[in-house]
């Protein structure tokens, strides 16, 4: 394998050039993007160390302009991040193509993760952050993201604008001033994991056709749960969901939907301690929509646990109301 000697100022360079090019598509600044820069610089001395400098200016211009295709001709058509720092001060990794990030810290004062393509987005570990009030990652493109560990840091959490699949099976997402996870006609898995809005805001809402399906884990919002304003449907099997300033499940028009709280199964008893809904208003709004309640448990004050009409119910079972203190 030919090795080639890096110095700093063809390295400089090339930092200088890529910056130059999608300042001019982006405006945005990427320059402190150095381990993104290294690993564009390393594939391209393996094609051909004389003109490393030329294939890596050349596949991450074609990236950054949505020729995915052409970039692929260059190298791989994939990020893969094990630690260190990447730092931008609009957004701090913008990607069309395939991400694995395993470790390290990535910041963007907007976004962290920027993905405007189809390619798939794997966090195993590390931690994502934003300061701006923009979402830590933004994903506009098809691409599906999972979050098997890491965190999550920001302002707001995941803005899930295009027609993609976000897939939460563990890991931490923290905000303070916008949502947790903001959808619109993608869908939203959570399996595990926490998601802890800390200020006003809603732990997933969802505002058109995009469905989300909770299995497991922790929702805890400072004030709804899960919330959506379209048609998009709720379906909850697990977990526990809190909106301490809200409804734990709501439905808020102006369109209807269908919320269903556990499963509806021949063979299945219905399970009275999961999932845990809890709202400090409401437990479950349901205004206009189908609202099917097979399993679990809704905590809210006494006469608020429900409003709505709840249209299913497992056979041979009835809604019983009670009380605790707390």
């Amino acid at each position: 394998k030919n090795k080639v000697r890096r110095s700093e100022d063809s390295y400089a360079k090339l930092v200088r050039s890529i910056k130059l090019h999608l300042s001019g598509l982006f405006e945005k600044n990427i320059s402190s993007n150095a381990d993104v820069v290294r690993k564009y610089f390393n594939k391209a001395v393996e094609l051909d160390p004389k003109e490393a400098h030329y294939w890596a200016e050349y596949a991450f211009f074609e990236e950054s302009s949505g020729n995915r295709e052409k970039a692929k001709k260059y190298f791989e058509n994939s990020f893969q991040i094990d630690g260190g720092n990447i730092s931008g001060t609009y957004i701090g990794l913008s990607s069309a193509l395939n991400v694995i990030i395993n470790g390290g810290t990535i910041h963007g004062d907007e976004n962290a993760l920027y993905l405007w393509g189809d390619g798939t987005t794997e966090i195993n570990k590390g931690k994502l952050t934003n300061t701006g009030d923009f979402y830590t990652i933004a994903n506009v493109g098809s691409g599906t993201v999972t979050v098997n560990n890491g965190e999550i840091l920001g302002v707001g959490g995941i803005l899930n604008k295009g027609t993609a699949k976000i897939i939460i099976n563990n890991g931490t997402i923290t905000t303070k001033n916008f949502h947790g996870i903001r959808n619109y006609t993608g869908t939203i898995e959570v399996n595990g994991g926490n998601i802890n809005v800390v200020d006003w805001c809603d732990g997933i809402w969802t505002s058109s056709t995009g469905d989300i399906k909770v299995t497991g884990g922790t929702i805890t919002a400072g004030t709804n749960g899960v919330v959506t304003t379209g048609t998009g449907k709720i379906t909850i099997t697990g977990g526990v969901i809190t909106g301490y300033k809200g409804y734990a499940v709501a439905e808020l028009g102006p369109e209807t939907s269908i919320i269903t709280i556990g499963n509806n199964e021949d063979t299945d008893i219905a399970n009275k301690t999961s999932p845990v809904l809890i709202g400090s208003i409401i437990g479950v709004k349901s205004s206009e929509s189908t609202f099917n309640f097979y399993d679990g448990i809704i905590k809210a004050p006494e006469g608020k646990t429900i409003s709505g009409s709840v249209i299913n119910t497992p056979t041979g079972y009835r809604i019983i109301n009670g009380t605790e203190t707390i």
